[in-house]
């Protein structure tokens, strides 16, 4: 991965705010997946503002499509309507929001299983993220001639992880973090 030549994108992001998330607990003394349960609420509607921002850069389209909603993205040149992916994705990513906060507002602020929205996250953001990615144009050039572009490969193990979660959420929960489930209701708020 050669990081000095491009990002890795929204898998990037994630990885990334992952890390600065466990760099903070250990700071302050709370349960991971407490925070990670807290940060997908607000991740999945930063994602629709990011998507948004694609469409208005015109970047990250889909290919060329008769279907009536289709754009034409004359600022990179083009001719024909594409898929508008963006607002796919941003539409996605609300839904997303909305059931997330919708689980988190019923449980009482916040008092679910640990990781359950996490869990629901990772599976709902990279699942839409997967199969959006069969409209989008190819972006990078060694992708030609592959089965899955790069973005459906690396959302693979965002959505296995999220499966993991919630098996340990509701199958196993006391391994998921033995910890959380002493202090959580200390902090659920």
């Amino acid at each position: 991965i050669k990081i000095w030549k491009g990002g890795l994108a929204s898998h990037g992001g994630a990885i990334g705010i992952i890390l600065a998330l466990y760099m903070f607990v250990r700071k302050e003394k709370r349960p991971y997946i407490w925070i990670l349960d807290r940060i997908a609420v607000v991740a999945a509607i930063s994602g629709f503002f990011i998507r948004m921002g694609n469409l208005f850069n015109s970047e990250i389209y889909g290919y060329e499509t008769d279907l009536p909603w289709g754009f034409i993205f004359v600022n990179t040149g083009e001719t024909v309507p594409k898929h508008p992916t963006q607002i796919y994705e941003a539409l996605a990513y609300l839904f997303i929001f909305i059931v997330l906060y919708s689980i988190y507002n019923r449980s009482s602020k916040g008092n679910t299983k640990p990781g359950m929205l996490f869990g629901w996250f990772l599976i709902l953001t990279f699942a839409a993220r997967f199969f959006i990615e069969f409209l989008k144009e190819v972006q990078v050039e060694a992708e030609k001639g592959w089965s899955l572009k790069l973005g459906q490969s690396l959302s693979i193990p965002f959505i296995i992880t999220g499966l993991i979660i919630l098996y340990f959420t509701y199958m196993n929960p006391k391994k998921l973090n033995k910890k959380y489930n002493k202090t959580y209701t200390n902090f659920s708020q």
